[in-house]
């Protein structure tokens, strides 16, 4: 399970739209224990997530090879100062060395007006071995690639990517861009959990992805195999990820994670339709 990385955005509170209960705290203990003992020793998490990172500190076994990632956002990015006092705290609530990659937390960070600041921060926390390296999380192929125009240290990505999006799974751009030495992760394979949601109970304002919801549903029944199988194989084929942020509700849904060997067949594409563009960006729902 080298190709997971457990994300922590929702360990403590709400996140997603077809999630409303806060997981309690031992099922989270229960989800970093049971990554751990089956080898996922990747995670991310972010000073803006609440205390993910102190829960994070608490649970982890630190006698294993951990690596964990974290971001800075727009309020931790008003001074070079900030951004590298952030950097430490992270550091020191997680009880690690060192973060492995520090991510801005959005792209408009770096062509902001204070987008100088940023990368002295930047910068500095590369310095002084906060981090090992610094990277975007990003929305778009254009995002990514202006980013790195703009900052050529970043060499760490996150995008989204799904089984029903399918925008840059054939991106020649994002082919040679990891073909360079970058590394893209890919986030949001489950759509904040609405392609794992029953389509009869989605949301007015995602009725329009109803058709492609049900028929990868449909499809899932006629495979023998879960919604969820489909989306990490998916997930899984893409040449160009190198590995897949995933956000974990239960230790039950880990463990159906870790167990998916599933791999899609020839013609899943022409079973299996994409959702409205317009629904493809969280930032516009």
């Amino acid at each position: 399970m080298q190709k997971i990385i457990i994300g922590t955005a929702n360990f403590t509170g709400e996140y997603g739209f077809i999630n409303t209960k806060k997981i309690d705290y031992s099922e989270i203990s229960q989800i970093i224990r049971k990554a751990q003992i089956s080898g996922i020793n990747h995670f991310d998490t972010a000073k803006a997530y609440g205390n993910a990172e102190e829960i994070l500190g608490k649970n982890l076994d630190k006698s294993q090879s951990i690596t964990i990632d974290s971001k800075v956002s727009k309020k931790d990015c008003v001074s070079v100062d900030m951004i590298v006092r952030t950097a430490k705290e992270t550091i020191k609530k997680l009880g690690v060395a060192k973060i492995s990659t520090l991510y801005l937390h959005s792209f408009e960070l770096i062509r902001e007006d204070k987008q100088n600041i940023v990368k002295k921060g930047l910068e500095k926390v590369l310095e002084l071995e906060l981090a090992q390296h610094v990277g975007v999380s990003a929305y778009t192929k254009s995002e990514l690639i202006s980013a790195k125009e703009a900052f050529p240290q970043f060499t760490h990505f996150q995008i989204i990517e799904n089984i029903c999006d399918r925008r840059l799974n054939e991106s020649g751009e994002i082919v040679e861009f990891v073909e360079s030495g970058n590394v893209i992760n890919i986030r949001s394979i489950f759509l904040q959990g609405i392609l794992l949601s029953d389509p009869k109970m989605l949301q007015d304002k995602f009725k329009s992805a109803f058709d492609a919801i049900n028929g990868m549903h449909h499809y899932a029944e006629s495979q023998n195999v879960s919604v969820l199988d489909l989306c990490l194989a998916y997930a899984k084929s893409i040449k160009w990820a190198s590995k897949i942020v995933v956000g974990i509700d239960s230790k039950k849904q880990l463990e159906e994670i870790i167990k998916s060997k599933y791999e899609l067949t020839t013609g899943w594409e022409n079973e299996i339709s994409t959702v409205p563009i317009s629904l493809l960006d969280p930032r516009f729902w």
